[in-house]
């Protein structure tokens, strides 16, 4: 036996040390295979994948820059190098290599597939990925040794479309260290890219061995437009039962034989069929929903060229999931045209008009129209779950107005967009040359932001004027208490007190078994996030009974304050933010 704190303490250099010999290994057998390949086609200079596949390859040189300047040595572990293998550490949003120490793989193996694929929290979300990507002494495993910790990362991300990361991971483990489903995801990875050569091109380490050699090859003669080749493969697929697939062939055929494409007897969906019938010109519109799996969407909104409803509706979601930066939802938002939306359908409505308030805000000149349009903004993305992604979209613009006493009655959205931003300067500002009024109901729910922003308790007087305000429920008025306490470190007894919270019978029944289960955990980090995301959940946050929420709010303040604070802003402008005026 081996003492594990002096394991966690030298983790970071073996893997450091490991990691950047792969991934320059890796990077040589890519650059020797690519000398005998056709050029790549070279992709338009401002495009969204050229931009989105630029940013991933400086990122994945920039990670495991960061992990080589670890200093520790070699011991002997009882687990490889990769399952320890990670993206984060403490200096760019990881944790400490300690952070599953206690607990067991087979727990966490749990925790991970139950947890939800979709949350109405984004810090709970990226706390979780930042938990699982830490370069970390995986969990104990002494139980299970069927157990792969790089095997559940690797389904973690694949399930929540993090394809970025598994590029990344994928760079800094050898050939030999490689499973099959980060392999498959590498494989999902470069086709929704639609980079195809580097499939057809690459080393077998590139390829899953349990996939058919002649499968790839028909896909890469195909979109080379190799047609006699092709034919061959079609001959030999028809010949094996292995690879026989009625679809497939039928699509392949009419690749050689058709002068147009028309694959009406397709009903498989995947990536490579997408890939073929982008290739030869098929409208893939029809083979895409909004229930798609997530690499479907991704596939349609990198290559998709036309832009209609649907194609933003995607984008909304994959920018709310952070799998594609807000810009080029902003570029999609600005280029669509709304006179053409007689059709659009009911459903489309609140789509429509968040799409219409943001071209409206970039349109007009005049900052007093721009201050009166900020609460509708607000209101319409806030509702929508994705106003830290909208106030990145219209900051340039809110960035330049200056505080008068007419705008006081939009201070707390403006305040909002600042602090989203990163920007709680600006709200202070604000807050600061409109205080003259700070009895105004507006003001004190700035004051509100900022505080959560920058860790300062508001005054009693604020939060008196919050929790009387009819417009926020009960639950709403109890978070901000709730905060209240934990930053003054005081009990508002006077609050607890009201009738109206002695008498609250909660129609939703706290899971005894979850809080139990977290309460047993000690020093536990990354198990106790996971529990977190899964006590917070994928519903709405009006379904979560209070008792949950305190105990997130409680154990984040307690992990890191910044947490908390990230958690209850969330919060605060999905759930606090009303039209402006009582």
């Amino acid at each position: 036996m081996f003492d594990k704190s002096i394991c966690n303490k030298v983790i970071l250099y073996i893997i450091s040390l490991s990691l950047i010999s792969s991934f320059f290994i890796n990077i040589d057998v890519l650059a020797e295979s690519n000398l005998s390949q056709e050029p790549y086609e070279i992709w338009q200079e401002n495009s969204v994948i050229s931009e989105i596949e630029s940013s991933v390859e400086k990122s994945n040189t920039q990670e495991a820059v960061n992990l080589t300047n670890q200093t520790v040595k070699q011991e002997n572990f009882l687990f490889t190098k990769a399952d320890a293998i990670g993206l984060y550490d403490p200096t760019n949003g990881g944790f400490e290599a300690n952070l599953w120490d206690g607990s067991n793989i087979e727990d966490i193996a749990y925790l991970i597939n139950t947890a939800p694929v979709e949350s109405t929290s984004s810090t709970l979300t990226n706390l979780v990925k930042n938990v699982i990507l830490t370069t970390a002494a995986p969990p104990d495993k002494s139980n299970s040794d069927s157990l792969s910790f790089l095997n559940l990362k690797s389904d973690f991300l694949i399930s929540r479309g993090y394809y970025k990361n598994i590029s990344q991971l994928f760079s800094l483990l050898k050939s030999n260290e490689i499973n099959d489903i980060l392999s498959d995801g590498m494989i999902d990875n470069l086709l929704i890219y639609n980079q195809y050569k580097r499939i057809c091109n690459s080393n077998s380490n590139l390829i899953s061995e349990r996939l058919s050699d002649l499968y790839f090859a028909s896909f890469c003669n195909a979109m080379s437009a190799n047609k006699l080749t092709l034919d061959l493969n079609i001959s030999l697929m028809r010949d094996d039962n292995d690879y026989y697939n009625e679809e497939y062939l039928s699509l392949l055929s009419e690749i050689i034989y058709s002068d147009e494409i028309k694959a009406e007897n397709l009903k498989e969906i995947n990536l490579i069929n997408l890939n073929l019938l982008q290739k030869y010109n098929v409208d893939i519109d029809k083979y895409i929903s909004i229930n798609s799996p997530i690499k479907f969407k991704l596939f349609y909104f990198l290559n998709y060229k036309k832009n209609n409803l649907k194609k933003i509706s995607i984008a909304e979601e994959l920018v709310k999931k952070g799998l594609v930066e807000h810009k080029y939802l902003a570029e999609i938002y600005q280029s669509f045209d709304l006179s053409n939306t007689k059709d659009a359908g009911e459903d489309n409505l609140a789509l429509l008009e968040r799409i219409k308030i943001f071209k409206d805000i970039r349109k007009t000149s005049s900052q007093a129209e721009l201050v009166n349009k900020i609460p509708e903004y607000v209101s319409l993305f806030s509702a929508h779950g994705m106003l830290d992604t909208a106030s990145l979209m219209i900051y340039d613009k809110i960035k330049i107005v200056q505080p008068k006493p007419d705008y006081i009655d939009n201070a707390s959205g403006i305040c909002l967009v600042f602090i989203l931003n990163d920007d709680p300067e600006k709200c202070n500002e604000w807050v600061s040359q409109l205080n003259l009024n700070s009895n105004t109901l507006e003001l004190s729910k700035a004051k509100f932001y900022l505080s959560l922003a920058n860790g300062k308790a508001i005054k009693e007087t604020n939060l008196n004027q919050l929790i009387d305000y009819e417009g926020f429920s009960d639950r709403q008025k109890n978070i901000i208490v709730k905060y209240y306490e934990l930053i003054t470190n005081s009990k508002k007894i006077s609050y607890w007190k009201t009738p109206n919270e002695l008498n609250k019978v909660s129609s939703i029944t706290a899971n005894i078994k979850l809080h139990n289960y977290f309460e047993s955990l000690e020093n536990q980090i990354g198990e106790k996030i996971i529990l977190l995301n899964i006590l917070h959940g994928d519903d709405n946050f009006n379904e979560n009974d209070e008792f949950s929420i305190f105990l997130i709010i409680d154990s984040l303040f307690e992990i890191n304050k910044a947490y908390a604070q990230d958690y209850i802003l969330a919060v605060s402008y999905t759930h606090l933010t009303l039209p402006t005026k009582a």
